[in-house]
């Protein structure tokens, strides 16, 4: 009897037990951005050196190379510390001290300091790789171009 007692607890507290629910895929790249996309619904493609995640049902999206994708994981929250394509095609780059942006014609350009303090603030009249600060110290930027940001290490 007791011995079927215990078995009957132990059934019941396996009973109760359950996973997780985990409603995201998180990426997460090696400069310590990340993004995550709704998991129902998720297909991801594996093509040469990159990986793309697409969700059908919320249409979201994101491509990232292999060589810059340091972890992947479940989550039940949302984690975005990543930046997107500011415009389709911009591009946004730094280089001994400056940061760049290109294919960005008409497009609002802010860079702000960790600090908070703006750096620059300009419109780019074209697509041409276009120098956007004066030499900077070595540090992070966070670089906005018309309505989405992007954090760029700036390096001598």
């Amino acid at each position: 009897m007791k011995k079927l007692l215990v078995l009957t607890m132990v059934l019941a507290a396996c009973a109760t037990v359950s996973a997780e629910d985990y409603t995201f895929l998180s990426f997460e790249k090696s400069d310590g951005s990340a993004v995550s996309l709704t998991a129902v619904g998720l297909t991801m493609t594996f093509s040469g050196q990159t990986v793309e995640a697409t969700n059908a049902t919320t249409g979201e999206s994101v491509t990232l190379s292999l060589a810059d994708l340091s972890s992947m994981y479940f989550s039940s929250s949302k984690i975005t510390t990543a930046i997107s394509t500011a415009h389709s095609s911009a591009t946004v780059t730094a280089s001994r001290g400056r940061i760049y942006v290109s294919g960005a014609a008409g497009a609002h350009v802010q860079i702000v300091a960790m600090s908070g303090m703006v750096v620059s603030d300009t419109s780019l009249a074209t697509d041409a790789i276009t120098a956007v600060t004066p030499q900077l110290q070595n540090g992070i930027y966070i670089i906005k171009v018309d309505e989405t940001a992007t954090k760029i290490l700036v390096k001598q």
